[in-house]
């Protein structure tokens, strides 16, 4: 439990009520973008604190794409990184 946040779902989604005078701060985004749109990316932390960044790419080919740091993002800074991917594949970057 947060508190500020009540959390729901409805028809297959998740929704949170944020109370923003009773709660924390709160951002609300993906920290990362990548210019390849079909780009999957997912954020997350090894359980030691430290940022890791999960790139996928779902489609039969190989993908270059460009990743960088949401500019809204407090959470940390990524420098512009160029990547590869090949078919179907999935890369986990380390956050220093």
């Amino acid at each position: 439990n947060i508190p500020g946040v009540t959390p729901t779902t409805h028809a297959d989604a998740a929704y949170a009520a944020l109370d923003l005078e009773a709660g924390p701060e709160f951002w609300v985004g993906n920290p990362v973008l990548a210019d390849d749109p079909n780009v999957r990316i997912a954020v997350f932390t090894d359980g030691n604190g430290n940022f890791c960044i999960e790139v996928h790419t779902p489609t039969g080919e190989a993908v270059e794409t460009t990743l960088r740091s949401n500019p809204g993002c407090p959470l940390f800074t990524l420098r512009p990184a160029a990547i590869r991917l090949e078919p179907r594949s999935s890369l986990v970057i380390n956050v220093p």
